[in-house]
């Protein structure tokens, strides 16, 4: 009885969560607009204020003495860092770039500077101190000529291997306290002198920092907040660590107050000295979801005349307001994608926002200019005069209406279910293409797909490309499984990877009491010749075969496998893969071999499959997110094409709905279902996988497969 009861509560709590949220695109693709922008998986951003685009991956956020503005931008293409200053009532920014990853062409960054990670503090108006991270260097750098002043090293007698992360600065002792992540220690550097000075441990890898207004003690998170005396520097002294509920993230020293974001917990702690015990833990909640986490709160700035405490809420592209007074949550400020660290000056407020208005179509491939490269990624800064209380109430409206945390009230609207016969979902999880890449080349036909052939080099006119090392094979069919189960099933033409894929399914699944099956389950692998995607296709079908197939043990109810061959790789004739096209072709036929296997299991009748790719990498006319999603099954709709705005999480909800439990996070409960992909009817049709061109990939010439 106790199970029946468990299993009818997260049926109903499942059934409640997939018909009340969703977010607002629908079937628009992503795209970005003045007005705002439209995100991969159907969530917009209306950023409130002025947006000033930075850098890729725009993190810390530091202000000069007379408040000029620099980001540290982590990345991925470039590193480097943007400055910003307001002149005449005119925003203007500048650029300084840290070397381009794996280049070897001229450039006008210093050799030696490789990276930024994301620690910054102003020592002068026109100087800035950046932390490198994995060199384990700390830069100094004229913001007006981009001149590197002066460079410091942690790497000094027994430290090696040093990783420079976060730092404070006290700029009347021109002391900097650095936490290198890698060697679990907080440094203390006289910035004058270039020298370090002590180091002090911590309590695994530090991730934040922060220095009192008096400049006598430091503030830093680990496993918990660590309270240090750094009066005497040379002898800096940890005289308290202090345990909140929860894993501890970004932190802030104002006044009295330390305050320390939890981004896994969504909580705010406050610490009140001069003991620095927990004074209050402030939740942060989304009303009719407040069970779920997915907030993700992280940098937080102070404002003295209001008493408000802004924080950083990556998970719903906002910034939160938060009354210190009455401790309590009062409302949400929209900004860009992902939000990381805030700042004051004066009566206004400065946000950085990792992922700035989203990335739009990539259709070309960024060639190296002197002195800077083209991005595809961009950051981004949103400025904004702190609103008037009266204001909040609107602010909070948009980002709940843009991020789908509103219920549903459209009447007569009907929410689809997904079919109860469906008992195992398998998920197949390849490794790096783009939509238009693969199936561009269906653009055109009656489905109405967004899709542009000439982009679909690995479709069924692709290109299998000599690079002047032999001959190139056109017009060959490179994805014949690819496009016949898409031609099949279903396939969707508005769906995004966003880099978080699936290392946390199986344990999420399995929390649940689900029964599951994993092959290459962890963190993504490069393409690997020597086992290639034919051997990881052999080893699942023999793995099932031996248990699951004639004895009476019953196939898992969640199986995955990876399949990242189509990463693709370098030309290696003698291991079979004569083209870069190759690795995609044994992709493709590692693809059809499994559909085929699992088609004509006795199970079929029960079984949806899902396939799709875990980030992307390649051309897409759309937005650089956009990638593949393949649905087949008896209960999945035939000869059909989905144009809901999804992404991972969506088909997260999708697979937890099939399972009947509940979502797991806010991301899953109010992502964008794709139970339109579901029949009415079964169809028992199975799949016999299909051979790409021989010339580009043939299963004969691998080193596994040829006769001893």
């Amino acid at each position: 009885m106790p199970n029946l009861c468990k299993t009818a509560v997260l049926l109903a709590a499942s059934a409640a969560f997939s018909q009340e949220f969703h977010p607002p695109a629908e079937t628009r693709y992503a795209q970005i607009a003045a007005a705002g922008s439209i995100l991969p998986g159907g969530r917009v951003v209306q950023p409130f204020g002025v947006q000033i685009e930075t850098g890729p991956g725009a993190f810390g956020i530091v202000l000069s003495p007379k408040g000029a503005l620099a980001t540290t931008d982590t990345g991925p293409e470039r590193y480097g860092v943007t400055r910003i200053e307001r002149v005449k009532n005119e925003w203007s920014v500048g650029h300084w770039w840290a070397r381009t990853p794996g280049s070897r062409a001229a450039e006008l960054a210093d050799p030696d500077w490789k990276g930024v990670s994301t620690g910054a503090a102003f020592e002068s108006e026109h100087s800035v101190w950046i932390s490198e991270g994995d060199s384990g260097k700390l830069r100094l750098l004229d913001t007006r000529s981009g001149n590197h002043e002066k460079i410091i090293d942690l790497n000094q007698g027994e430290w090696k291997h040093s990783f420079t992360g976060d730092l404070a600065f006290d700029p009347i002792k021109r002391l900097l306290f650095v936490l290198d992540r890698a060697n679990f220690r907080m440094v203390v550097v006289d910035s004058k002198k270039g020298a370090v000075l002590a180091s002090v441990g911590t309590d695994g890898a530090p991730l934040a920092i922060a220095l009192s207004p008096d400049s006598g003690t430091v503030f830093l998170t680990d496993r918990s907040v660590c309270v240090i005396d750094v009066r005497n520097p040379v002898k800096p002294q940890v005289i308290k660590r202090v345990t909140t509920h929860g894993a501890p993230g970004d932190i802030l020293a104002a006044g009295d107050r330390v305050s320390v974001s939890h981004p896994q917990d969504d909580f705010v702690a406050t610490l009140a000295g001069p003991d620095w015990n927990v004074e209050a833990e402030i939740p942060l909640r989304i009303p009719g979801l407040e069970d779920l986490r997915g907030i993700e709160p992280g940098g937080m700035a102070f404002d003295p005349l209001t008493k408000w405490l802004l924080v950083a809420e990556a998970g719903i592209n906002a910034v939160g307001v938060i009354d210190t007074d009455k401790h309590r949550l009062i409302g949400h400020i929209p900004v860009g994608w992902q939000p990381a660290r805030v700042a004051i000056a004066g009566d206004r407020a400065y946000v950085t926002n990792r992922l700035g208005r989203g990335t739009g179509p990539n259709l070309h491939r960024p060639l190296l200019e002197f002195g800077e490269a083209p991005l595809l990624h961009r950051g981004s800064v949103s400025t904004f005069v702190l609103p008037a209380a009266g204001e909040l109430p609107k602010l909070t409206g948009t980002v709940f209406a843009a991020n789908g945390l509103l219920t549903d009230s459209r009447p007569n609207r009907v929410v689809p279910a997904v079919p109860e016969a469906i008992r195992h979902v398998v998920l197949i999880v390849k490794e790096g293409r783009s939509f238009d890449e693969v199936l561009g080349d269906f653009g055109g036909q009656s489905r109405r797909v967004q899709g542009v052939p000439q982009l679909a080099r690995f479709g069924m006119h692709g290109l299998a490309d000599g690079r002047r090392r032999q001959f190139s094979i056109k017009d060959a069919a490179i994805t014949p499984n690819h496009h016949g189960i898409a031609a099949q099933w279903t396939f969707s033409d508005n769906f995004y990877a966003d880099s978080r894929v699936t290392e946390t399914l199986l344990k999420d699944l399995e929390s649940r009491g689900v029964s599951t099956f994993g092959q290459d389950a962890g963190p993504e692998t490069a393409s690997d010749p020597e086992r290639g995607d034919q051997e990881r296709a052999d080893r699942f079908i023999a793995t099932l075969e031996s248990r699951y197939g004639k004895s009476k043990t019953p196939l898992p109810q969640f199986l995955s496998i990876r399949l990242p061959n189509d990463r693709l790789g370098e030309e290696r004739e003698e291991s079979g893969y004569p083209y870069q096209a190759s690795y995609m072709a044994d992709n493709d036929l590692a693809l059809g071999r499994l559909v085929q296997y699992l088609s004509h299991r006795p199970e079929w009748r029960e079984t949806a499959i899902f396939v799709t790719e875990a980030r992307v990498e390649g051309l897409d006319h759309v937005d650089a997110h956009r990638t593949v999603l393949l649905a087949a099954g008896p209960w999945i709709r035939r000869k059909s094409v989905s144009h809901t705005n999804s992404d991972f999480a969506g088909l997260r909800r999708t697979i937890f709905e099939l399972l009947r439990v509940p979502p797991m996070n806010l991301a899953d409960a109010t992502a964008a279902s794709l139970r339109e992909l579901f029949a009415s009817e079964p169809d028992d049709a199975a799949w016999d996988a299909l051979t790409p061109d021989r010339r580009i990939f043939d299963v004969a010439v691998l080193p596994s497969r040829r006769a001893p």
